[in-house]
C-alpha cells in the first residue's frame, strides 16, 4: 500500500457544492484517472481516503488535503488527474508521503474580499444561540487595501474554527469572497512546506 497526499484547490462556482458532493466529484475523478486506488471491504467497497474538516458551502478552499491509499506508485500524478477533472478542482500539488494530516494540521489561514473595511475583530455574531465576540477566536490579523477592495487575513485554531459567514451577513448580495488559504501546523507553518520538507528529508537519508 501506498499513501499519496493531494491537495486540490476548490474555486469559482464549485465553491457551492457541499463537502459530501466535493467528495463524490473527487472520486469520480480519480476513477476517471485510472488512479489505482486501495478499497474497503464489504458490500460497498469505498476508497481509503482521508480529508481535513470540511468547510462551509461558498467558502473557496484552496488547501482542500486529501490522503488516498493506493495499490501501487503511479507517475505523472498531477497530469493524469487534470487531464480528467473539473476546471475548478484540480490538483494543485502532491506528496508520496505516510503521515496523519489530522495530528500536523492546527490551525487554518483564511482570507477575506470585501468591498470594505470591517472591524470584525470587535465584531459579536451569533453562534449556537450565544453571542460571541470574533475577536476570541481568530489570530494574526492582517489588513491590506486593494484598489476598489479591501482584504482581511487572519488565522483559526482548528479546533475554534469560526463559519466566516457569520460575520458577512451584512454584505450579502456583494462582491465577497471568503478564502481558507492553507492548512498550519502547530508551528503555524504550511502544511505544503511541512510535506515538502519532509519529502526532501526522505530522499536525502541514506538509510532510506
Amino acid at each position: 500500500m501506498v499513501s499519496l497526499i493531494l491537495r486540490f484547490k476548490k474555486k469559482g462556482m464549485l465553491r457551492f457544492l457541499s463537502n459530501l458532493e466535493t467528495i463524490k466529484a473527487i472520486e469520480r475523478t480519480l476513477r476517471r484517472a485510472k488512479i489505482p486506488m486501495e478499497f474497503s471491504r464489504g458490500f460497498h467497497p469505498m476508497p481509503k481516503f482521508t480529508f481535513l474538516d470540511a468547510l462551509p458551502t461558498g467558502v473557496v478552499n484552496l488547501s482542500l488535503y486529501l490522503k488516498v491509499s493506493l495499490v501501487e506508485r503511479v507517475d505523472n500524478v498531477k497530469e493524469r488527474i487534470n487531464e480528467v477533472a473539473l476546471d475548478d478542482l484540480k490538483v494543485h500539488e502532491y506528496w508520496y508521503i505516510d503521515v496523519n494530516m489530522n495530528e500536523l494540521v492546527r490551525y487554518y489561514r483564511f482570507r477575506i474580499i470585501l468591498p470594505e473595511d470591517l472591524d470584525f475583530e470587535n465584531l459579536l455574531v451569533e453562534k449556537r444561540g450565544k453571542r460571541i465576540k470574533v475577536g476570541d477566536y481568530i489570530e494574526d490579523v492582517k489588513k491590506v487595501r486593494l484598489k476598489d477592495f479591501h482584504m482581511l487575513e487572519y488565522v483559526q485554531r482548528r479546533d475554534k474554527l469560526l463559519n466566516p459567514w457569520l460575520f458577512l451577513k451584512d454584505f450579502e448580495g456583494s462582491l465577497t469572497i471568503p478564502i481558507c488559504v492553507e492548512a498550519l501546523t502547530e508551528k503555524k507553518e504550511d502544511l505544503s512546506s511541512f510535506l515538502d520538507r519532509r519529502v526532501k528529508d526522505a530522499e536525502n537519508d541514506p538509510t532510506g
